[in-house]
């Protein structure tokens, strides 16, 4: 397709769910003429803006994702641009970073094994859009929304 101004219009959400208690979600917008997406986080209690204007852009072979790391310290969640092979640095806690690779079928797994190292998911957004996504269940993928 021909280079253009993409012309972004409201196409859904995705909300994070963490035991049934919202803590986040994504916004995803689509361009009418390529009808590529683009996504925005949204945290509760967070209200620092980005520090750039518009929506960032993957590249073709990349998909819109929600990396969710659960330690003992408790549940986190990024999004993240996502390709077989790409590996995305994270920190599982302040004071723990490692990098988190993601295998062919979008699983994803640390790189080394770090004691203490959280429980690592991947969850491509393009599957979930206006529905929930229960991110603090183990073993739960997804709740359907309700009506």
């Amino acid at each position: 397709m021909e280079k253009h101004s993409h012309d972004a219009v409201y196409y859904g959400v995705v909300n994070l769910l963490d035991n049934a208690n919202i803590v986040g979600a994504v916004d995803v917008w689509r361009c009418r003429i390529c009808r590529k997406l683009f996504c925005e986080d949204k945290r509760w209690g967070l209200t620092e803006l980005v520090s750039y204007v518009g929506f960032p852009e993957l590249a073709e072979d990349e998909r819109w994702a929600v990396l969710v790391c659960r330690t003992s310290a408790g549940l986190t969640w990024s999004l993240v641009a996502a390709k077989p092979g790409k590996t995305l640095p994270h920190s599982c806690t302040k004071e723990l970073v490692c990098d988190v690779n993601v295998d062919s079928d979008f699983s994803v797994h640390s790189i080394s094994f770090i004691e203490g190292q959280g429980n690592h998911r991947l969850y491509l957004l393009d599957d979930y859009i206006n529905r929930e996504l229960e991110i603090g269940y183990e073993g739960i993928e997804n709740v359907e929304t309700r009506r």
